[in-house]
């Protein structure tokens, strides 16, 4: 896999014709077609057409078939290329856009894998759905017993609460986590406290 270029790589086509950088990419290694098409320009033969283009360049696998297929970059450099391929604010909007659909329509993922949201709005810069998020998952990884997973997710939402906007959400984030000073180093304990003010 060397040499890969954004240019060696197949572009999806919008509804208007015109050219984009796949988008694929930014949902993740695997993607489902029912979560590409809920935040894809382009949508139905158009869509599996692109798809089929990529297949075709051996840079990605199916499994299944629409609607109900889901896909794998090949190798995980195709994926970072045609990542990076998107500019930075295009490439926000298209997280925000995934995160959206996720929690839209597809509850399940979220109840099972708050973490993946999480990630989609910290990289579109939204920080309060974002530290929501990243609390929720350390809330379930805790009702599972897995406090090595919960510490990171818990640091992540902490992280993100100066960066909030005045406000309830705000307000409530800060009280609840007011005796995370109290325990040094306990973030797993800090978040015990606070997830519930957040829902």
């Amino acid at each position: 896999m060397k040499n890969v270029t954004p240019s060696k790589i197949p572009p999806t086509t919008s509804a208007a014709g015109a050219p984009e950088p796949i988008i694929d990419a930014a949902i993740g290694r695997e993607f489902s077609y029912g979560l590409l098409e809920a935040v894809s320009p382009i949508h139905g033969p158009a869509l599996r057409d692109a798809l089929g283009q990529l297949m075709a360049a051996e840079l990605i696998h199916s499994r299944g078939a629409p609607p109900e297929a889901t896909y794998i970059f090949k190798h995980a450099l195709v994926q970072d290329t045609a990542y990076a391929s998107l500019l930075r604010g295009r490439r926000q909007h298209i997280h925000a856009e995934i995160a959206r659909a996720l929690e839209d329509r597809f509850v399940d993922q979220i109840d099972s894998a708050p973490a993946v949201v999480a990630r989609h709005y910290t990289e579109a810069g939204l920080a309060e759905p974002a530290a929501r998020n990243w609390l929720a998952a350390a809330e379930l990884a805790l009702s599972r017993s897995a406090h090595a997973e919960a510490h990171p997710y818990a640091d992540a939402g902490l992280a993100l609460i100066p960066r909030l906007t005045d406000g309830a959400n705000r307000q409530s984030l800060q009280l609840a986590a007011s005796g995370y000073p109290a325990v040094p180093g306990n973030t797993i304990l800090a978040c015990k406290v606070f997830v519930p003010y957040i829902r």
